[in-house]
């Protein structure tokens, strides 16, 4: 308790000296959410938003989306083990399948599992990332229950710039990255291929006496090509290739049936695809064609449970903007999703859903918003489910204000795996519901340097899929989850803080237990000092409380990382990190090992 305390009493003493940026490292009204899908102003959102923009993801000197995320209010980030190990979202208490994450507008969600597993996911090219909380359903459809993770890959820029980064430290890690843009007359293109290897620690926890090292390495290539807007409008093309070998332990020998060393390995093989052509039919009437493939290969070998899982998803989408008049925007669109999975010997089975959706942005007058939205989703396997969503926010310019609120709804179907899987399977299952609602307002002053934020959120879950005795599936149970974010900022000249407290209320309702793996209360705080234009600092802490996993309770902690980098020369900059400075002995998941004090340090060069 003592360490709980201590921890808020420094996020709450920002709090009180400063005021946030719901965007990290860009604010102010000319920021733009693109996860609404028509690209709207920030003062004009009905709901509460995250956006880390490519400065930050830089001076954080990590190499995962993940780590990047661990600093987003309501979302926790947990991880079973170290690189390669799996990687789950569980935003505002929802579960790690109630998450959608978006690469360029493509849904990248496993179909078996209905969760995306991030511990692959570099930041190879990646410019930008947008989390929006709460329901998403209306827009997104299928598995935005808790809210969608919008990632947004860089273009190409003007000038042509090569760059190489090599990086090595703790665990004998080894990183290479080389990348280019370039943006002439008409094409633009940025494209990198990296190479991460580690020897890295044991997976399960060397408290329990385990001692082998679990490896991994990964390949990807991220490409983006895209062709200039003009009377042809704008074309793009985004790719993704990931190729990861991970060692891991799955070893719960007698007596004691704790998680001990074991000689097993993953390969995954994954692919993401999108052809994007947006362009104007009218001065009042846009439309926008989304192509979207993803791929996952997934094998397992010297496992308790060797696997082979091929699961693959196609996108269709077809939306329409109209400006009805000067105050109104109404988008209409079509989606076309199919999903399919070879899974152990039920042979291949796919789920197609066909939806509609509509969405209307409606300025009453100058400062007061409001967003209705509707969205039909037909399923070959569970029917047709309709969801929706109403929100505003009363934004007036000189109160320096954005107060909102928002109601929806979401569900999520059944998953491959839920309906298929020999032996542990349930076709009789059906959707997953939510329904809830947020309210909060930000608040900035001193022209933006000082920005202070809190968010309440209530969101009731239903027919909530889980494993009976037998290992079945069904539909049993619904939970609920409460809570509130707060954030703060204070920027000055040549430094700036951010701070962000979550308290996260969950309950099973059939146990009247907290829900696994969500803390109660979790807390972090940035602090970024720039002493010259070409040198950097960055302090990050962060506090996870105890949190309920299989019937055990894991003890709260803290953890605190350090990244610095100085430019040498207009082509060459230097960087190293110091990951849990204090050396903290946690877990994340039961009997799961954690990284120690780990040092990396590397170079940059343009050329």
């Amino acid at each position: 308790m003592t360490l709980l305390r201590r921890s808020l009493a420094v996020v709450f003493l920002v709090l009180l000296i400063s005021a946030p940026a719901r965007a990290q490292g860009t604010s102010g009204p000319d920021l733009v959410i693109e996860g609404t899908k028509t690209g709207t102003p920030i003062e004009q959102m009905t709901g509460n938003v995250t956006v880390i923009d490519e400065q930050t993801i830089n001076s954080m000197q990590v190499p995962t989306v993940s780590e990047v995320l661990r600093q987003v209010p309501g979302l926790d980030v947990v991880q079973s083990g170290g690189p390669g190990g799996q990687t789950s979202l569980f935003l505002r208490g929802g579960n790690s399948n109630h998450v959608l994450v978006l690469i360029d507008g493509v849904k990248v969600n496993d179909p078996t599992t209905g969760a995306f597993d991030m511990a692959h996911l570099t930041l190879d090219q990646i410019a930008r990332i947008e989390v929006l909380p709460g329901s998403q359903s209306p827009l997104y459809g299928s598995e935005a229950l808790a809210g969608v993770v919008n990632i947004i890959t860089k273009r190409g820029h003007e000038g042509a710039n090569d760059q190489l980064t090599l990086e090595g430290g703790a665990y004998r890690t080894w990183r290479e990255v080389l990348s280019h843009s370039d943006q002439g007359p008409i094409w633009d293109e940025a494209l990198s291929v990296s190479r991460w290897s580690t020897r890295g620690f044991s997976k399960a926890s060397a408290n329990l006496g385990n001692t082998e090292p679990d490896g991994y390495a990964n390949t990807t290539l991220a490409a983006r090509l895209g062709r200039g807007a003009g009377v042809g409008g704008r074309l793009d093309l985004t790719l993704r290739l990931t190729d990861a070998t991970t060692d891991f332990d799955d070893a719960y020998p007698a007596p004691t049936f704790r998680l001990m060393d074991s000689p097993a390995k993953s390969r995954d093989k994954a692919v993401v695809i999108g052809v994007t052509r947006s362009a104007p039919l009218t001065p009042w009437w846009d439309h926008r064609i989304l192509l979207g493939w993803s791929r996952d290969h997934l094998t397992t070998t010297e496992s308790s449970f060797d696997s082979d899982l091929d699961s693959q998803s196609r996108q269709l989408e077809w939306r329409h903007t109209l400006s009805v008049g000067p105050d109104n925007l109404l988008t209409l669109g079509y989606e076309y999703q199919s999903q399919m999975a070879t899974i152990a010997s039920a042979g291949e089975h796919r789920i197609v859903t066909n939806a509609l959706f509509v969405q209307d942005q409606l300025a009453v007058f100058e400062p007061f918003f409001i967003t209705v939205g509707g969205r039909s989703d037909d399923n070959n396997r569970f029917g047709r489910h309709n969801t929706y969503k109403i929100g505003s926010s009363f934004a007036p310019e000189s109160w320096h204000t954005r107060v909102f609120a928002n109601y929806g709804t979401g569900f999520r179907g059944p998953t491959l795996n839920d309906l298929y899987y020999p032996g542990y399977s349930n076709l009789a299952l059906q959707p997953e519901r939510s329904s809830g609602y947020e309210a909060g307002l930000t608040h900035s002053a001193a022209g933006g340097h000082f920005t202070v934020g809190a968010t309440y959120f209530r969101t009731h879950y239903d027919n909530l899929i889980r494993p009976d005795a037998t290992f079945t599936p069904v539909n049993v149970a619904s939970a609920d989850a409460k809570g509130v974010e707060a954030t703060a900022e204070v920027k000055a000249d040549k430094a700036r803080i951010q701070a962000a407290y979550t308290h996260t209320g969950t309950r099973d309702d059939a146990t009247n237990d907290q829900l696994l793996r969500r803390p109660r209360n979790k807390a972090n705080l940035a602090f970024l000092f720039q002493p010259e234009p070409n040198a950097e600092l960055r302090f990050d802490y962060r506090y996870v409380g105890e949190r309920l996993d299989f019937a055990n309770t894991l003890s709260p902690y803290s953890v605190v990382n350090l990244a610095a980098s100085q430019a040498l020369t207009p082509t060459i900059t230097v960087f190293a990190r110091v990951d849990n400075l204090f050396d903290r002995d946690y877990q994340e998941v039961t009997d799961v090992g954690t990284a120690g004090r780990a040092v990396y340090a590397g170079l940059t060069t343009n050329f």
